[in-house]
């Protein structure tokens, strides 16, 4: 449900032009910027009760894009869509949300393509 989220929030930057791919991006010429997304961690917290208390998920995005002045500027604009608090989603609310830079500057060599990364935790509860 939490995808569905990010999915939705990415969707709506212009700059990624709905280039967004879970895990892998398709093989093939891509242009412009895209993000693969790819959940890293999850956990459940419960009180001492074994009550839910809520949710909390790690996912990493990689942002591409051949222009690194593009990809900087990019990546601002993600973690900036990203770090919203107090957000109502379908059955979800969350209320917890940071985005950050991941690892330094990169280059992937298997796409030969500059990118970055983002770590983004969201906690929330349904």
């Amino acid at each position: 449900m939490i995808e569905k989220f990010l999915v939705s929030e990415l969707g709506t930057i212009a700059e990624l032009n709905h280039q967004l791919y879970p895990v892998a991006a398709p093989v093939g010429e891509l242009e412009g910027s895209f993000c693969i997304y790819t959940r890293v961690s999850g956990e459940v917290q419960r009180d001492l009760m074994s009550e839910l208390v809520y949710y909390r998920d790690v996912y990493r995005l990689d942002l591409y894009n051949d222009d690194t002045d593009a990809l900087f500027a990019l990546e601002k604009i993600v973690i900036d869509h990203l770090t919203k608090n107090n957000v109502e989603f379908e059955e979800l609310y969350i209320f917890d949300a940071v985005a950050a830079p991941g690892a330094p500057d990169g280059f992937d060599l298997t796409m030969e393509i500059n990118q970055r990364s983002i770590a983004y935790t969201v906690t929330y509860w349904r």
